[in-house]
């Protein structure tokens, strides 16, 4: 009569132990959460209603810009873009960020291709400038991205209105 008892508990120990990991798992990350706070998470990409996607059709680049429309004073922004050469002699070797003609970043592009139709293939060159907007007076800003080539003039590629927050 005992072996039957013991037997029965083994049984139902065995049936629900598949739900042991789950478990741990869930508790594991409800600690996460109670301790950690925001500092463990990812950040998913999402929609960001204050960023605007210019598109760059200045002959011969082609390509998009990701700029800010909105930012509080001393914030840090992002902009991101691709840019293809329809000339393959006007090789584009960085872009530069402007803010009502006031220099705030450099930076350089990442070359990579872009798997296009019929097995063709484009060469684009992505890059990301980061900077923080520091002495700037509130209210509406020229921001402007430039992209600048070896021996010649650089060309504008991208200008959009910037509003500063206090």
């Amino acid at each position: 009569m005992l072996s039957e008892i013991s037997a029965d508990r083994n049984s139902d120990l065995k049936r629900h132990l598949f739900l042991l990991p789950p478990l741990l798992a869930f508790f594991g990350l409800a600690l996460l959460l109670v301790f950690g706070g925001q500092n463990w998470m990812y950040l998913l990409p999402s929609y960001e209603p204050d960023v605007q996607l210019l598109l760059v059709d200045a002959n011969p680049l082609h390509g998009q810009v990701q700029v800010p429309v909105a930012a509080r004073l001393g914030a840090h922004l992002k902009v991101t873009g691709w840019i293809g050469n329809l000339a393959p002699a006007f090789q584009s070797q960085k872009i530069a960020v402007y803010v009502d003609d006031r220099h705030m970043a450099d930076t350089t592009m990442v070359e990579s291709t872009l798997l296009g139709a019929n097995s063709g293939a484009t060469s684009i060159k992505n890059w990301q400038a980061d900077f923080f907007l520091k002495d700037i007076p509130l209210g509406e800003h020229t921001l402007t991205v430039q992209s600048v080539l070896d021996g010649q003039n650089p060309i504008v590629v991208a200008q959009s209105a910037l509003w500063v927050n206090p």
